[in-house]
């Protein structure tokens, strides 16, 4: 399977989630599983805090399509890795909540875009380290 579209395509839901978690902070609540009810003004400023990731990782992962294939490859882990923390944090929300529901609706898609994140990673090393010659047969 080709993963090299899903990391763009994850880039621009990180870039839509964002600009949820701006301006309707109730909206992207329910779109991780949260409860609107429990939204205080610290949790807002948090909201914010984290809109400010998500636009990073989304930019940075558009960026990072014209340059050299290691930096690529380190940004598409470095989104592996936060996306994998995300799943983390939906379980404990689950838990904290005594419900499915964060687990049902957020923690597949962090899990799926930490796993394609990675696959793309992957496929780039798998390409950066073959020989030359490979890859002209690979490409043929």
């Amino acid at each position: 399977m080709d993963t090299s579209s899903l990391p763009r395509m994850i880039a621009y839901a990180r870039i839509g989630f964002a600009a949820a978690a701006l301006f309707k902070p109730k909206v992207a609540t329910v779109l991780i599983g949260g409860k609107p009810s429990q939204l205080t003004p610290m949790a807002l400023a948090w909201a914010g805090g984290f809109a400010s990731r998500e636009a990073a990782l989304g930019a940075l992962t558009l960026g990072s399509e014209g340059l050299d294939t290691a930096t690529r490859r380190k940004v598409l882990l470095a989104n592996a890795a936060v996306d994998t923390l995300d799943s983390l944090s939906f379980l404990v929300l689950a838990k904290r909540q005594r419900s499915l529901l964060p687990l049902l609706i957020g923690a597949p898609g962090s899990v799926l875009a930490a796993y394609s994140n990675f696959q793309a990673a992957q496929q780039l090393g798998a390409t950066s380290d073959a020989a030359p010659a490979e890859l002209a047969y690979a490409r043929a």
